[in-house]
């Protein structure tokens, strides 16, 4: 009975190990594709967002708790639709702005409760270099009024029968 515990108590710490081994080594892979795959994915392909999301590099510390999103791009959706073309036949997008950001992090949270739980609460939350970029489309075609032609009554002769 008693090597039947100590062999349970082995088999049980070789197990744990083993999981948290697991997580350690693959943890950056699980929350990037969380975060590409079941927020990022969803959002940019449901047809309520206004928005296209990308994020270029996500980067997570399990020892410290700590995530950093780098080089994020928003677009209004409506900006992948062709406005008008220059002289060379090239497309003018319709982009009115566009939000980039190069870094944004999380520190100090659980992140067996963020894996877990999907719940994020973190210590210390920053945004690094936003930058907006507004657009004013200058030398667009604009619209062509109809003129509607006129009727000159002078020249309308009406017989009565």
């Amino acid at each position: 009975m008693r090597k039947t515990v100590i062999w349970a108590s082995i088999l049980f710490l070789i197990a744990l190990v083993a999981t948290s081994t697991y997580l350690f080594n693959n943890a950056e892979n699980i929350a990037d594709s969380i975060i590409r795959d079941e927020l990022l994915k969803k959002y940019n392909n449901a047809d309520h967002s206004k928005y296209i999301i990308t994020i270029a590099d996500i980067n997570l510390n399990i020892i410290s708790g700590s995530i950093k999103l780098e080089n994020i791009e928003v677009l209004p959706k409506d900006s992948l639709v062709v406005l008008d073309r220059n002289i060379d036949g090239r497309a003018i997008s319709n982009t009115t702005f566009t939000l980039s950001i190069s870094e944004v992090a999380l520190s100090g949270f659980d992140i067996l409760d963020a894996l877990n739980n999907r719940k994020v609460s973190a210590n210390k939350f920053s945004v690094k270099h936003p930058v907006i970029k507004v657009y004013q489309h200058i030398g667009l075609s604009k619209e062509k009024e109809e003129s509607q032609d006129t009727l000159d009554l002078r020249s309308i002769f009406l017989h009565s029968y």
